[in-house]
């Protein structure tokens, strides 16, 4: 019994001796709802080469653009609010009478610039909410996002900047 404790102590110990490996990294996570609104998270990452070991969020902001300042907010925040503030995002205008189809998007951005887009589409049956279905797709930098929905091309515009696709060009013919 002894002999198996022992041994036991060591194996949880030995990754205690490679923690010199760990780094920690602060990072943000931008998206966009399907109403306009922008969230910005503030996480830390504990990383163990390139594996995420620990995610820990530090803060959540839920900003609108049409009414928040844009003081003390940081510049991809910024590019973001100030595109987005100009997209004229439609309200979902159910008449509760027959059968009825809304159709909304929602973004998500990546750390690379990659725009996630999510499509939202609603069915409802005499104002009630039967069927909702998600449809998604990435806009990468450098691809054309012109026959996007206006909200999607606003957060590619926002942040695919020309240095934003040079480094994606390059990451990809590594």
């Amino acid at each position: 019994m002894t002999k198996l404790y022992i041994i036991l102590i060591v194996l949880f110990c030995v990754p205690l001796a490679n923690a010199g490996d760990l780094t920690k990294q602060a990072v943000k996570a931008y998206s966009v709802s399907e109403d306009g609104k922008i969230r910005v998270k503030e996480a830390i990452k504990i990383l163990d080469g390139d594996d995420v070991v620990s995610r820990k969020v530090l803060s959540v902001a839920h900003i609108d653009p049409k009414i928040d300042s844009v003081d003390g907010k940081d510049a991809k925040t910024i590019a973001i609010m100030n595109k987005v503030k100009a997209v004229n995002i439609p309200v979902l205008a159910i008449t509760g009478s027959g059968l009825e189809r809304a159709v909304t998007y929602d973004n998500s951005i990546t750390p690379s610039g990659h725009v996630q887009v999510r499509r939202i589409t609603r069915i409802y049956d005499n104002g009630v909410l039967v069927n909702k279905q998600y449809h998604r797709h990435v806009i990468s930098p450098g691809d054309d996002y012109s026959k996007e929905d206006s909200l999607s091309k606003a957060t590619a515009e926002a942040v695919q900047t020309q240095k934003v696709i040079d480094d994606y060009k390059l990451s990809v013919a590594k």
